[in-house]
C-alpha cells in the first residue's frame, strides 16, 4: 500500500475512534445503559394469580369445555377432548353426536373429530349422523363418514344407496372409501348399490367397485363380474373385475392375467398388479414367474421383497426353496427379512432357531445379521422370542443406538411381560443430549402397539426407573421415560409426572407438561400451583396455563 493510502486509512480509523467516544459520552449524559439486552426467554417471577377458571366445574361445564376444544379443530386439543368424552361414557357419546349433527355444515372440523371418535366404537346410534355427513362438502368429512358406515357393517344397510351415489359423484378419496364401505356392509342392498355404481363410475374408479363385489359375494355378483370382465376394454377396471372374480374362486380371468403378467410391453402397474392378483389367490401357473423374480439378484431390493411377500399364499412345499434362497446371508436386507419371517410363520424346519442364532452374531461383521434377526422377531410379535431378545440386548454395545433401538422395539412388540424391565433399563441409560433423538425416541412409537400384559409390567418398571433403581436417568432417557408414563400407567401415573414439574431442566419440565393433560387428576392442581409459582418465561407460562385448564376440566 502506498504512503498516501496509509495516511488516508489511519485518518479514517482515528475519526471512528473519536466518534465512538463521543457517542459513549452522550449516552452517559442521557443515563442510557449500554448493558446487553436480557434474553427474551429469561425466566422471571410474576405476580399473576393462579388461573382458576372454575375451581370445581360441574359436569355440564366440563362437557362445554371439551366441546369447545373439539370445535377449535386443533389436533392435540381435539384428541384430549375425545379422551374425556370417552371417559364420560354413553352420555358423553350422545353429546358428541348431538353437537356434530348441529355442526354438519357450520363446522367441518368438529364433524371430522366426532366421526373419528365414533369410528373407534361404531354403534347403530351414529348411523343418522354418518349418513348425513356423507354429503358434507368437505371431502375429508365425507370420507370419514364412509369409513364409519363401513365399520357399522350390516347395521348400515340403509345407507347403501347413499354410498353408491357417493362412489359415483364424489372425489376419488370419498369414492374409494364408499366402495370399501359397501364391501364391509355386504348385504343385498350393498351389492345392488355397488353394481349400479360400477356402471356409472369413470374408468379410473370403477375397478374399486368391481373388486368390492367380489368381497360381497353371491351368484348375482359373480354373474355381473363375468359380464363386466368381458365388456371392459381398459385394463384398470378389468383388473378390478378380475380381482373380484378371484376372491370368489372363479378362474375366468386367470389366462388374461397370466398374459398381462408376462407381457413386456404391458405397463409396469398392470403387469405387477396382474402378478399380485394371481399370487394372492395362489394360482399355480403364476408361481414360476414369481420365483424367477424372487431369485433375480439384479432386481431392486424393494421389488424382490415384494415378490417374496407374494409367496406367502402358496403352500410351504412349493415355495420353501425360493424362500431359503432369498433368506441367504448375501441377500439384501428387506428381501432376507421377509423371507425369514414367512419361513418362521409357515413353521419351516429350523427357521425360528436360525433367526434366534442371528441375534448372537458377533462383532461388527455380525451386525447385519443381528439387525435382520431383530427386525424379523419384531414382525413376528411372539412372546416366546423375549428371552433371546433380552440376551441380545444385554450383549449389545450401548453406543450402537440403531441396533439397540431395533432390539428394544422387538422386545416391546413381543408383548412378553418379562421384557418390560429391560426396556425401562435401556431407556434409563439413554444419555443422548436433548433434541438429538436417542434410543428412547426411536423405540417409543412401538409402545402404541403394546398389549395390556406388557403395559401393566412396564408401568411398574417405569416407576423403578424414575426412582433410580436402574441408575439416575437423565437427558433423553429421563424425558423419554416421562413421556411413556401416560401410555403405560394411565391416570395412575399422574403423581409420577407431577414430580417433574419443578425440575431444574426446562426440557424435563416441558416433558412433564406434555404428558400430564391426558392423565391429570383432581389432585394435580397442587403440583400445578407450585409450578405456576416458580420463575419462568412467558412461553412456559402459556403452556402451563393450558395444562392447568385441562386438569381442572378433566373427566372425573
Amino acid at each position: 500500500m502506498k504512503p498516501k493510502q496509509l495516511l488516508v486509512v489511519a485518518a479514517v480509523a482515528g475519526l471512528l475512534v473519536v466518534l465512538v467516544w463521543i457517542v459513549g459520552q452522550g449516552l452517559k449524559g442521557l443515563n442510557v445503559s449500554t448493558a446487553p439486552p436480557q434474553p427474551i426467554l429469561k425466566e422471571t417471577a410474576t405476580d399473576e394469580p393462579f388461573p382458576e377458571v372454575y375451581p370445581r366445574p360441574d359436569l355440564d361445564q366440563r362437557r362445554a369445555y371439551w366441546m369447545r376444544l373439539l370445535l377449535s379443530g386443533d389436533i392435540e386439543d381435539a384428541h384430549w377432548a375425545r379422551v374425556q368424552f370417552l371417559r364420560d361414557g354413553d352420555d358423553g357419546r350422545s353429546a358428541v353426536i348431538a353437537a356434530a349433527e348441529r355442526s354438519l355444515r357450520s363446522n367441518t372440523a368438529l364433524l371430522q373429530h366426532a366421526l373419528i371418535f365414533l369410528r373407534d366404537d361404531a354403534r347403530p346410534d351414529c348411523l343418522p349422523l354418518a349418513r348425513a355427513a356423507l354429503s358434507s362438502r368437505d371431502f375429508h368429512a365425507a370420507a370419514r363418514a364412509a369409513e364409519l358406515l363401513g365399520e357399522l357393517g350390516s347395521a348400515a344397510d340403509a345407507a347403501s344407496d347413499d354410498l353408491g351415489v357417493a362412489a359415483v359423484e364424489r372425489e376419488d378419496t370419498v369414492a374409494q372409501a364408499a366402495t370399501v364401505a359397501l364391501a364391509k356392509i355386504a348385504t343385498p342392498a350393498a351389492r345392488t348399490a355397488a353394481m349400479n355404481a360400477a356402471l356409472k363410475m369413470d374408468i379410473r374408479s370403477r375397478g374399486h367397485a368391481l373388486a368390492a363385489l367380489g368381497q360381497i359375494g353371491g351368484e348375482e355378483s359373480r354373474t355381473f363380474l363375468n359380464v363386466r370382465f368381458e365388456a371392459e376394454t381398459d385394463p384398470l377396471p378389468r383388473l378390478g373385475a378380475a380381482e373380484g372374480l378371484l376372491r370368489m374362486d372363479d378362474r375366468t380371468p386367470v389366462s388374461w392375467l397370466l398374459e398381462e403378467a408376462a407381457r413386456r410391453d404391458a405397463g409396469a402397474f398392470v403387469s405387477a398388479t396382474a402378478l399380485r392378483l394371481l399370487a394372492k389367490s395362489a394360482i399355480p401357473e403364476a408361481l414360476p414367474r414369481l420365483v424367477q423374480r424372487v431369485r433375480d439378484r439384479f432386481e431392486d431390493d424393494t421389488v424382490r421383497a415384494g415378490a417374496v411377500e407374494l409367496l406367502r399364499a402358496y403352500p410351504l412345499v412349493d415355495v420353501e426353496p425360493a424362500l431359503r434362497d432369498a433368506a441367504a446371508s448375501d441377500s439384501p436386507r428387506d428381501t432376507r427379512l421377509v423371507a425369514l419371517q414367512i419361513l418362521v410363520e409357515k413353521d419351516a424346519l429350523g427357521a425360528m432357531a436360525g433367526v434366534v442364532r442371528l441375534l448372537g452374531a458377533a462383532g461388527d461383521s455380525g451386525r447385519k445379521d443381528r439387525m435382520v434377526g431383530a427386525l424379523v422377531l419384531g414382525r413376528l410379535r411372539r412372546p416366546d422370542t423375549a428371552p433371546a431378545l433380552i440376551r441380545a440386548l444385554a450383549a449389545e454395545r450401548p453406543a450402537d443406538e440403531e441396533m439397540v433401538s431395533f432390539l428394544v422395539r422387538a422386545l416391546i412388540l413381543s408383548g412378553a411381560p418379562e421384557g418390560a424391565e429391560p426396556v425401562a433399563r435401556t431407556f434409563a441409560r439413554d444419555t443422548t443430549p436433548y433434541g438429538l433423538g436417542g434410543v428412547t425416541f426411536n423405540a417409543a412409537p412401538a409402545l402404541r402397539e403394546m398389549n395390556d400384559t406388557f403395559r401393566a409390567s412396564l408401568c411398574g418398571a417405569l416407576r423403578r426407573a424414575l426412582t433410580g433403581d436402574f441408575g439416575e436417568p437423565k437427558l433423553a432417557g429421563l424425558i423419554g421415560l416421562i413421556g411413556v408414563v401416560p401410555a403405560a400407567c394411565g391416570r395412575e401415573g399422574a403423581p409420577i409426572v407431577e414430580g417433574y414439574l419443578l425440575h431444574e431442566d426446562r426440557e424435563v419440565r416441558d416433558a412433564a407438561l406434555d404428558a400430564l393433560p391426558i392423565i391429570a387428576r383432581p389432585e394435580s392442581h397442587v403440583a400445578l400451583r407450585r409450578a405456576w409459582a416458580r420463575d419462568q418465561d412467558a412461553g412456559g407460562r402459556v403452556i402451563l396455563r393450558d395444562v392447568i385448564e385441562k386438569a381442572q376440566f378433566s373427566a372425573e
